[in-house]
């Protein structure tokens, strides 16, 4: 059963179609292979949720399956004073899951959740409606990307949006990959598997179609192959409309 926190609560822990239209979407959402566009599935997950490590699995599988789909694993850190102290969880992701939780007239957050292109919110676990969500969530503007190494901790991102509309740019650095043995909590003595975790997360305004950004490398991801997701989200719907991934280049001595 997935877990659901009162917003208000957080604040004690620091805070009529035919049945052939019918059957071709049903088609498209079991292939990924027929999936057009983009989407951007990001999912609220904590190593302290017993009811997040399906959700994990899924995410993975999705990851696996088509390079149009970009998941983004955000740790929160509402759970870390139940048992078990996250090493990924930041509290700029709760505050996220919040927002999310405000656009969708929410009484609570809960792990683990996954919201599709800004636009659909439901239990993190639940394939069927993922793979539907993403069929009819997902957007085909364009969005180019380049990354640049400028030392062992530094990144320079440069980008070209197709439609300079509104929106907010985010910027995440991902560690495509991490497993954690949980010591203490729901999930004490089992071992975890994540993927496209978030390290590192930026918002900036565009100031027209192309643009730069920097971010900063954690140290532990210095020397270890990382990548870089870009997607742009409309700034009065929250609707996501294009986004792209690049991988992060190794650091030449």
């Amino acid at each position: 059963m997935y877990k659901r926190f009162p917003i208000h609560s957080l604040l004690l822990f620091s805070v009529v179609t035919s049945g052939f239209v019918l059957f071709n979407e049903r088609k498209v959402a079991e292939n990924p292979a027929l999936v057009k566009g983009v989407a951007v599935v990001e999912l609220f997950t904590s190593e302290g949720c017993s009811s997040c490590p399906p959700a994990d699995k899924l995410l993975r599988k999705m990851d696996a399956e088509n390079k149009n789909v970009y998941v983004l694993s955000y740790h929160v850190d509402y759970w870390n004073r139940l048992g078990w102290k996250d090493p990924y969880s930041q509290a700029a992701f709760t505050a996220r899951q919040q927002h999310y939780a405000n656009r969708f007239a929410l009484k609570s957050i809960y792990t683990p959740q996954v919201v599709v292109n800004g636009a659909e919110e439901f239990v993190g676990s639940d394939e069927p409606r993922l793979r539907s969500s993403i069929t009819e969530r997902s957007t085909v503007d364009h969005l180019d990307l380049q990354v640049k190494r400028t030392g062992a901790a530094t990144l320079s991102i440069s980008y070209t949006l197709s439609h300079p509309e509104p929106v907010f740019l985010h910027l995440a650095l991902v560690q495509p990959q991490a497993t954690t043995v949980v010591k203490r909590g729901e999930n004490g003595g089992r071992t975890l598997h994540h993927v496209n975790v978030v390290r590192d997360f930026k918002t900036t305004e565009p100031q027209g179609a192309t643009g730069s950004a920097e971010i900063t490398i954690p140290a532990d991801l210095q020397s270890t192959a990382c990548d870089v997701i870009l997607f742009a989200q409309q700034k009065k719907s929250d609707r996501i409309t294009a986004a792209q991934r690049a991988t992060v280049p190794l650091f030449a001595n």
